[in-house]
């Protein structure tokens, strides 16, 4: 079975309107398998970029899934990113592992690489990490990863979003004080 953490950060402050409260909770559900199957028709294997919310401009995707092709190949780790709608009431957590298994990411073979969840409806974001990268990304990795997104996904710059995930991703994946080693 693969090893997979996942962090999820219900972020408040997330897309939300100014006449919504802040502390406003995301309740979630386990999904069906029915709503699997469906998103499972709908995946491109051979892209690190599944923008299914349609949040970018075609220039926009093209940017950013050169970026994460570009670190996720200096790094050898996959570096991936999803942009959803909803998860139609699934946990987040789940979905972010069942599109990373389903998309079959991971790095050369191997189960390395991490995958950002953006729900814009659903204000909610996660990041998983397979393989390798658990070590590598600590849960204060990755939180702290979020809140330096967050700004992005409030101000709706969602490439912006993606871009400074890849560049972070980057730079902590040799950052011995806020990761842990690889070997």
């Amino acid at each position: 079975m693969k090893r997979l953490l996942c962090v999820m950060i219900v972020l408040t402050a997330l897309l939300l309107s100014a006449c919504r409260p802040s502390h406003a909770l995301f309740t979630t559900r386990a999904a069906s398998s029915d709503q699997y199957t469906a998103a499972e028709k709908q995946i491109d294997r051979k892209t690190r970029l599944y923008d299914d919310a349609r949040l970018l401009t075609d220039n926009q995707r093209t940017t950013v899934s050169t970026m994460l092709d570009y670190m996720s190949n200096k790094r050898g780790i996959d570096i991936t990113a999803a942009i959803i709608d909803t998860t139609g009431g699934a946990d987040l957590l789940n979905y972010a592992r069942f599109l990373y298994d389903r998309r079959g990411y991971g790095y050369g073979g191997t189960e390395d690489g991490l995958l950002l969840l953006l729900a814009h409806k659903d204000r909610q974001v996660a990041v998983t990490t397979a393989g390798r990268c658990v070590n590598i990304y600590s849960d204060a990795v990755v939180t702290s990863m979020l809140r330096e997104i967050t700004p992005l996904l409030t101000d709706e710059d969602f490439a912006g979003a993606v871009c400074t995930y890849a560049k972070l991703t980057d730079e902590l994946y040799n950052n011995k004080a806020s990761a842990n080693m690889i070997n």
